[in-house]
């Protein structure tokens, strides 16, 4: 029941976010849509796969020691995953099509 009143509630944000005139505004609320989206949809599943109830003060505490080691490792991997990324050879083995393109035509103007 929660799940979709924070939906309604997302899309009539939504609605609001159209109407708004500055460009500045709509931006920060479309980020801060995909924000809370983000947290949300990250706490229900840290939640639903521990099977964490937060009900009193103890509980709460672990589910946040949980959800912050679980956010500090996904950083963690996308971190890896640049620097992998980056480091990867991206210089192409056969000739660049387009400054062979570009040679070419230059050559069909000097003639």
């Amino acid at each position: 029941m929660i799940s979709w009143i924070i939906i309604l509630a997302l899309v009539v944000l939504a609605i609001f976010v159209v109407k708004i005139k500055y460009v500045k505004h709509k931006i920060f609320i479309i980020v801060l849509i995909f924000l809370v989206l983000f947290v949300y949809g990250s706490l229900s599943l840290i939640n639903s796969t521990h099977n964490l109830k937060i009900n009193s003060t103890e509980n709460f505490l672990e589910s946040a020691n949980i959800y912050y080691s679980w956010l500090g490792n996904t950083f963690d991997n996308v971190k890896i995953i640049t620097g992998k990324i980056i480091s990867l050879n991206w210089t192409s083995l056969k000739k660049n099509f387009s400054t062979d393109k570009i040679n070419n035509t230059l050559k069909y103007f000097e003639k």
